[in-house]
């Protein structure tokens, strides 16, 4: 859900593998394609027929994300075995309405566990911090009558902020189900990476702050 302007939103940190990418989501069309040209910049790509690819791949994936409630975002395009392999990283906010993390996560998991649509609800804690984990999975529609509708996994995880009514929203999607296991590793590992900041005014900053890390630069991470 939407953060209110007039709330307090603390910002939090993560550190990302190496084959994970910021994804550029200014809403600002040409600082966005300048951002995107600096990041094809800095992929190893071979020729300009997939440079052009991965372009309208990032940017499509830009345009989906900047009206969603997410504060930032990343992505992977790499090979696994014999396969191209894809997915994509958001971080967003959650509303609890109260400071009590303990009452906030049963809350939480007591609403997921009513659903029909989320399976494997657990409670766990990341870097000391209470969370709840579930997987969904959603239909995108083709153009084919169904032939060609996409299965995206999603496993979503939900770390409470500590004295602030708010929980930090961690997806991690892909339609690449054959990597399942390997991308629910990756994002627990990248989950018990995470930091939370000091709370900012959100008229200073409307969604906080977040800031993506790769793994092993303690400075290389950017604000988005």
């Amino acid at each position: 859900m939407v953060i209110s302007p007039t709330e307090q939103l603390p910002g939090v940190s993560l550190k990302l593998p190496s084959d994970f990418h910021l994804l550029p989501l200014d809403p600002d069309l040409a600082n966005r394609v300048a951002a995107q040209s600096e990041l094809l910049d800095a992929l190893p790509l071979a020729g300009g027929d997939r440079r052009e690819l991965v372009a309208l791949y990032v940017e499509a994936l830009a345009t989906r994300l900047r009206d969603a409630d997410v504060a930032g975002a990343a992505f992977c395009a790499v090979r696994i075995d014999d396969h191209a392999s894809t997915a994509t990283l958001t971080v967003g906010y959650h509303s609890t309405a109260t400071t009590d993390r303990t009452l906030a996560l049963l809350g939480t998991v007591a609403t997921l566990r009513g659903s029909e649509d989320m399976t494997s609800v657990e409670t766990t804690t990341y870097a000391g911090h209470p969370a709840a984990t579930w997987i969904a999975e959603r239909v995108l529609p083709g153009s084919d009558g169904g032939a060609d509708d996409l299965v995206l996994r999603e496993l979503q995880v939900l770390v409470q902020a500590p004295e602030e009514p708010v929980a930090v929203l961690i997806t991690l999607a892909t339609p690449n189900l054959e990597d399942w296991p390997i991308y629910r590793d990756v994002v627990r590992s990248i989950c018990e990476t995470i930091e939370f900041q000091p709370a900012l005014d959100s008229e200073e900053s409307d969604h906080g702050r977040v800031l993506l890390l790769p793994v092993g630069d303690g400075s290389g991470g950017r604000e988005q």
